[in-house]
Parts: C-alpha cells; sequence; structure tokens
C-alpha cells in the first residue's frame, strides 16, 4: 500500500495482519464449506477494511488541517508586520501635514504685514512641496493572489482585513489626487510663476520693502486657505487610518494568540 495515502503505517500495518487472519480463516471455512460462517468473517474483513481505511483518511485530515493553520498563522503574522510599516508610513505622513498647516499659519501672517517678503517666499516654496502616500500592501496582494484568505477561520476579522485594505486604497488615491490637482496643478504653479509678482532688488534679493497689492493679499489669502485645507484634510483621513490600523493589529493579535 502507499505510505503516502495510509501515514499511519503502524494501524494500516495492523489491519493488514488482521485481513490475513480473517483470509486464512476464510479460505479453512470455505474448505469445510461452512458457508454461514464464511458469510460473517467475509463481511468482518470488509467492515474491517472499511473502518482502517476512514481512520487513514481522518488522520490525513488532521495533518492538512495542521498545515491549513500554520498558513494561516503565517499569513496573519505578515500582514501584522505590513500594519507595523504602515503605521510609520501614517505617522510620516501626520507629522508632515501637520507642519504645512503650520507653515500656512505662519505665511497668513503677511496679510497683516507683520512677515518679510523674503520668508513669506520661502514658505510659499515650502508649501509647494507634498509627501507621497504608500499603501503597504505586500501580504494582502499575496493572500489574494495564493488564495490564502479561504484559510482565515475567522469570517469577521478577514472582513476587517478587506474593509481595511479598501479604506487604505481609498486614502492613497485621495491624498495622491490632492497631491496632483491641488499642490502641483495649483499652488505649485501659483508659486513658480510668481504670481504675487515679487520683485528683487539690484543683487538679486528680495525686496522686503515692496507692499503687495489688496488684489495680490486676496490671491494669497485663498491660495493659502486651500494649502491648509488640503493639509487638514489628509491629517484628518490619516488620523482615522492611523486608529483603524492599531485596531487592525489588535484583532490579529487576538487571533494570534
Amino acid at each position: 500500500m502507499n505510505r503516502e495515502i495510509f501515514p499511519c503505517t503502524s494501524l494500516f500495518g495492523y489491519v493488514l495482519y488482521m485481513i490475513t487472519i480473517f483470509r486464512n480463516i476464510r479460505k479453512k471455512l470455505a474448505a469445510e464449506q461452512k458457508i454461514t460462517a464464511y458469510l460473517r468473517y467475509a463481511i468482518g474483513e470488509i467492515l474491517l477494511v472499511v473502518i482502517g481505511i476512514l481512520i487513514a483518511l481522518q488522520v490525513n485530515n488532521w495533518k492538512e488541517d495542521i498545515k491549513n493553520i500554520e498558513l494561516e498563522r503565517n499569513t496573519l503574522e505578515n500582514i501584522r508586520s505590513d500594519l507595523v510599516l504602515q503605521q510609520e508610513i501614517i505617522n510620516e505622513q501626520l507629522h508632515f501635514e501637520k507642519l504645512m498647516i503650520a507653515k500656512t499659519d505662519t505665511a497668513s501672517l503677511y496679510l497683516s504685514s507683520s512677515l518679510p517678503l523674503e520668508k513669506l517666499n520661502s514658505l510659499l516654496e515650502n508649501l509647494s512641496e507634498r509627501r507621497t502616500f504608500i499603501a503597504n500592501k505586500t501580504s494582502y496582494i499575496g493572500m489574494n493572489k495564493n488564495g490564502d484568505k479561504k484559510l482565515l477561520r475567522n469570517s469577521e476579522l478577514q472582513d476587517a482585513i478587506v474593509r481595511y485594505y479598501q479604506q487604505l486604497d481609498y486614502i492613497t488615491q485621495v491624498i495622491n489626487n490632492n497631491n496632483l490637482f491641488i499642490i502641483d496643478r495649483q499652488f505649485g504653479t501659483f508659486f513658480s510663476n510668481n504670481s504675487l509678482n515679487i520683485k528683487l532688488t539690484e543683487d538679486g534679493k528680495i525686496d522686503n520693502n515692496q507692499k503687495l497689492t489688496p488684489e495680490k493679499r486676496l490671491q494669497l489669502k485663498n491660495q493659502l486657505q486651500v494649502r491648509k485645507k488640503v493639509s487638514e484634510n489628509i491629517y484628518r483621513l490619516c488620523h482615522e487610518q492611523q486608529e483603524t490600523t492599531q485596531y487592525l493589529i489588535q484583532l490579529i493579535d487576538n487571533e494570534l494568540h
């Protein structure tokens, strides 16, 4: 017999041993023409074979379950590692957006004429920068590609993981679209085109004595409001995702333990 099909060799050897005994008894009874007894032993032999096969299959199923449990644990541990890294990415984004909010507030001080124009220009240059948000989802993609998602026995945890990465995709798209269409194309163009018409002195430095017209001040005010609103929205989304990340890590820890 194939030991891969029947991994429990000692049990299966016992079954073979019993089959041999029954076969000898059957031959003896057949030779003595004891039909009733022969039939009983024949049925017993069949039942013994069936029981042996069922036990061997059960052992195979048990070993397969152990393998699936180990794969499930590895999958959850990999996702957890990705989530920890995602926390770091979100923290860096939060720090960046908080800094941008502070800089827009500082730049707004020029509207009350309490900030040198040179300082304002430096702040506007900084505010034209942005940070690309990255969704760390390598293990989740691999889980879906390999079909490992079906190994997760906790359906609530599986749903939580799916919802988390759907939300992460949404946040990634929102942040990167804001970067492209608002910060790059709107605020970045506003700064690079010198829309405030800031003039330089003969030695190439910004003339701090010049004053912005009321129209330019209004234009600056509107641009700073838009820029601040972008960072505030990104900060809010990232803060919510940070809490969700920590919650999902806790769910995974509870499952692993």
